[in-house]
């Protein structure tokens, strides 16, 4: 009983707090933008009536930014919160997701010609090349610092948003990253333990790079499966634009 409902505040925290956060954020957007478009109560009262259905009174400064940047009025903009809060998760099974989140799994599941070069993995404490062979650490890491200029450097999981990629850069026959750690094994157990990937560096094509030199800028495909008739229909393409850095 008593961890029943400690779990339930604290899902119930959680969920606030990513309220909160989501609210900030768009609250943020909102203020800087230089004009605003005026909308009307009506519009309001549609967009609100539609998302009632979810249980949910939305935050109204997604609906204004949203007709405010691309100049479309239509009550359907959902605001990021209950997107990811309430709609995704009953479209999608999160738990399913974990098996396809391994950075180590792609070369299985994907067309080869289509990622990255895989130099050195790391599963489970074990080295393997890109066709999951054994190797030995110290032999492979030899032969790529005399064979390439820059490696990639990442876990192979829990690495959405940029968060532990790295990059290492030749200098003196030495890879060295940005704060002037060389990457040895010695650095590789320290600051990613096992679970991780020394992938090839890419180059963007011209038309990415515009937008952001430092990161890899992805275009994201969208789709929904139906629940009717499992037909697969894309909604909606992203540019997805890294910080800087």
């Amino acid at each position: 009983m008593i961890i029943s409902i400690v779990k339930k505040l604290l899902v119930w925290f959680y969920d606030l707090m990513m309220r909160i956060s989501f609210n900030r954020k768009i609250g943020k957007i909102y203020r800087s933008l230089s004009e605003r478009k005026k909308i009307g109560p009506d519009l309001i009262a549609d967009h609100n009536s539609l998302w009632a259905g979810i249980g949910s009174k939305p935050n109204p400064h997604w609906l204004k930014t949203y007709v405010t940047i691309n100049g479309i009025t239509d009550p359907r903009y959902i605001t990021e919160y209950d997107y990811y809060a309430v709609v995704e998760p009953k479209l999608n099974n999160r738990t399913l997701s974990e098996a396809y989140s391994d950075k180590n799994g792609y070369h299985r599941l994907i067309d080869n010609t289509l990622l990255p070069k895989i130099y050195l993995r790391n599963i489970e404490g074990v080295f393997y090349d890109q066709q999951y062979s054994k190797v030995s650490e110290g032999n492979e890491m030899n032969r790529i610092k005399h064979e390439y200029e820059k490696v990639i450097v990442k876990k192979a999981l829990e690495t959405g948003g940029g968060r532990n990629v790295v990059l290492f850069e030749s200098v003196d026959k030495k890879w060295m990253d940005s704060a002037e750690n060389e990457l040895t094994k010695e650095y590789l157990d320290r600051h990613f333990e096992k679970h991780y990937i020394v992938q090839e560096y890419i180059e963007q094509h011209p038309y990415y790079k515009q937008f952001n030199e430092s990161s890899v800028n992805t275009v994201r495909v969208f789709t929904y499966r139906s629940v009717t008739n499992n037909e697969v229909v894309p909604v909606q393409i992203v540019l997805r634009i890294g910080k800087p850095g």
